[in-house]
């Protein structure tokens, strides 16, 4: 498909601003930290699979 924008995930300030909100729900350490990571494998995976095929519906 030439022609096409390639997709392109970038951070931006209002995202770490909602993210650090986000963050501040949770209480212990541990909880941030397996948010945090969980965030994280969610935007590795959007990287590799902008369209997954269960969004499209």
């Amino acid at each position: 498909m030439s022609g096409l924008i390639p997709f392109s995930l970038e951070k931006s300030e209002q995202f770490e601003r909602s993210f650090k909100k986000l963050i501040k729900f949770y209480k212990s350490a541990s909880q941030k930290q397996e948010f945090k990571q969980l965030i994280a494998q969610y935007l590795k995976q959007l990287i590799i699979n902008p369209y997954p095929t269960k969004a499209r519906s």
